[in-house]
C-alpha cells in the first residue's frame, strides 16, 4: 500500500560539523479494519503485508479463528482500510485457553539452532538497516526460517506471522517465533492464541510475560545475542550441548 522507507530532510551533527542532509524514515500509515460494516479498530503499521497483518490481528483479538471464517476481504488506498465479512459461525467470542496449553508440545532446539535463528532474523533485517525504525520477526519451523516480516509495530510483526500461519494452514505447534522486539505479556498473549510454543528474542520479557508463558507452557528466550540465551520458562524445550 505505501513504501515502507520515506525519505524525509534533516540536520545531521556529527563531530562537530552540522549539515542539511536527506534521510531514509520508516514510512506509517494508520490503517482502519472494518467488520462485517462496523469498525473494530486502527492500526498504526508500515502498510505492507496487510492481509495477513489483519488476519492475525482479527485471530488474536478473538474475532476469527480460522481463514476459512473470512467470506470477502477488500483493501482500499486511499484512505488506508481494510473491509471484511466473516462466516456467519463466526461468534467474535474470545475462546478460553487453559493455563498449560502447550504442555505436551515435542518442539524442542538447540541453543546452536536458536542463536544460528537470531542471527539469520537480524540480517534479514532489510528496511531495520536502512532507517533503524522497524522490528523484525521470522517464523521458523524444523528447517528454518519460512518467512520474515518487518514493520514499525513489533505486535504487528507477530500479527503478520500468526496470519501468514493461517493462510498457509501451518500447524503453529510445531513451529517457534524469533523477534527483536521486547517479550511483553501482550506478545505472550499472541503466542497463546496463535498456537506457538516457543517465542525467541533478542531482547527481554517483561515480569507479566514471564508470569503468563510459565502458566500457559510457553518456552521464553531471550536475550539472544553474542553467543550466547537466557532461557526464563519451560527450558525443555531448550537442548543445551557442550
Amino acid at each position: 500500500m505505501k513504501n515502507p522507507v520515506v525519505e524525509k530532510p534533516a540536520v545531521r551533527y556529527a563531530e562537530g560539523r552540522m549539515e542539511r542532509t536527506v534521510i531514509p524514515v520508516a514510512g506509517e500509515v494508520s490503517l482502519k479494519v472494518h467488520v462485517n460494516d462496523i469498525l473494530v479498530g486502527e492500526i498504526a503499521c508500515s502498510g505492507i503485508s496487510l492481509e495477513e497483518l489483519v488476519l492475525g490481528y482479527l485471530k488474536t483479538a478473538g474475532i476469527i479463528d480460522l481463514f476459512d471464517d473470512i467470506q470477502t476481504m477488500e483493501i482500499q488506498a486511499s484512505p488506508p482500510q481494510v473491509r471484511l465479512t466473516t462466516a456467519p459461525a463466526g461468534t467474535g467470542k474470545r475462546v478460553p485457553v487453559p493455563p498449560e496449553a502447550f504442555g505436551d508440545t515435542e518442539l524442542t532446539i538447540t541453543a546452536k539452532e536458536t542463536i544460528d535463528l537470531m542471527n539469520r532474523l537480524l540480517d534479514s533485517s532489510n528496511i531495520h538497516e536502512i532507517t533503524r525504525g522497524t522490528h523484525c520477526s521470522a517464523l521458523a519451523g524444523t528447517s528454518g526460517i519460512i518467512c520474515t516480516r518487518e514493520d514499525i509495530g513489533r505486535n504487528n510483526t507477530i500479527d503478520m506471522l500468526i496470519g501468514y500461519s493461517l493462510m498457509n494452514r501451518i500447524n503453529s505447534g510445531n513451529c517457534c517465533i524469533v523477534t527483536t522486539g521486547r517479550m511483553s505479556a501482550e506478545i505472550v498473549g499472541k503466542m497463546l492464541t496463535g498456537g506457538f510454543p516457543l517465542l525467541i528474542s533478542h531482547s527481554a520479557p517483561t515480569s507479566g510475560a514471564v508470569n503468563l508463558a510459565e502458566k500457559a507452557g510457553i518456552t521464553l528466550v531471550g536475550y539472544v545475542r553474542n553467543g550466547g540465551l537466557q532461557v526464563y520458562t519451560h527450558e525443555r524445550r531448550v537442548i543445551f550441548e557442550p
